[in-house]
């Protein structure tokens, strides 16, 4: 069975298949968790796999995640979770309504964001069909019970594959089961990378962009230089601490060339960064070099004042206008600024 499939990162993905990594029965089970953006169809056979192919254990428990007597059970509870949701989705209740919202390839916020109003799934399927026949988009569409604060939420690929589903009304046993499960596991897979490597994220789960920055840590890496030095291992609390920290520039508009220290990305999402670098990026090669040794701190504030100066310049000619930049003493003593030699 194929597993390394739900990794998003192509290089953390190669490199695992490379080295022959094999996951445990827990990982596996959890990596078809994590890949909420395959269709719900082929999680849930991966998983009736891990159980009729893999060996059953045991779930510690941890701070986010209570004890199972048997993985097995956790994951067939979920399954039987997911698919009592459909059913519900699918039935045809007078009581209920239909609609839509959607997001295309590249948007942040959502469309129609549920305005319309349809008397059944097929009716608003062919509503999603109709206005959106060819763009590469994701699509929530919801049920929602009359008379009540009650609904079901599916979510579709660009294929109309269904890739997700939940519903407001759970019992605390439901709850238990989702929250307190897969998502307050922690684990410490191999990755190809080392401080100093430009990497971007392959996805935008934390929020930021896919824009390139310096890795400094990942969660795991800290837990290990930690047990060096007070001789005590310790694990993350959960999934969301699976992360990966560095610099990065542009975080702010009013200051793009402002270098920020922070968690980017989960570890797992780690690519290396294949791109140009343009504007206040230039200044990551830099830095990646002065972290990793390769030239000292003159030599990277050299740099770092001749690329901001190049900056400067170029944006005060954007704000000034050409024509004006080019008669008047300022472009003189601008372009001269961004000239000089080291001696």
């Amino acid at each position: 069975m194929d597993f390394y499939k739900y990794i998003r990162s192509r290089d953390i993905r190669k490199y695992l298949e490379t080295e022959g990594y094999s996951f445990s029965p827990i990982q596996s089970a959890w990596l078809v968790w994590m890949g909420r953006t395959f269709p719900i169809t082929e999680r849930h056979n991966d998983w009736k796999w891990i159980i009729d192919n893999m060996p059953d254990c045991e779930v510690p428990e941890r701070p986010n995640c209570e004890y199972w007597s048997s993985l097995h059970k956790l994951v067939s509870e979920i399954i039987k979770f997911e698919e009592d949701c459909i059913e519900l989705f699918m039935a045809k209740e007078e009581s209920s309504i239909y609609s839509y919202q959607y997001k295309c390839d590249g948007d942040l916020d959502w469309t129609e964001c549920f305005e319309n109003a349809f008397s059944s799934f097929d009716k608003c399927i062919n509503g999603v069909k109709s206005e959106l026949p060819e763009y590469d988009k994701i699509v929530e569409i919801r049920k929602t019970y009359i008379d009540t604060n009650e609904f079901i939420l599916a979510e579709y690929n660009s294929k109309m594959e269904l890739i997700g589903i939940e519903k407001s009304n759970m019992t605390n046993d439901e709850i238990d089961l989702l929250s307190l499960s897969f998502d307050g596991m922690w684990f410490d897979f191999p990755i190809p990378f080392k401080k100093g490597d430009i990497v971007k994220s392959a996805s935008y789960n934390w929020g930021r962009s896919f824009e390139p920055f310096v890795l400094l840590n990942t969660n795991p890496w800290m837990k290990k230089e930690r047990a060096l030095k007070t001789g005590r291992y310790t694990e993350g609390c959960d999934s969301s601490d699976m992360n990966a920290s560095g610099y990065s520039t542009g975080f702010y508009e009013s200051d793009p060339l402002f270098i920020n220290d922070d968690v980017m990305c989960d570890y797992l999402d780690l690519e290396y960064y294949r791109g140009e670098y343009t504007g206040p990026q230039r200044l990551l090669p830099l830095l990646a070099k002065q972290i990793t040794g390769e030239i000292d701190i003159w030599e990277y504030t050299y740099g770092y004042r001749q690329i901001v100066s190049e900056y400067e310049f170029e944006r005060t000619k954007k704000e000034m206008g050409s024509f004006v930049m080019n008669s008047s003493p300022v472009y003189e003593i601008l372009r001269g600024a961004t000239s000089f030699e080291r001696t």
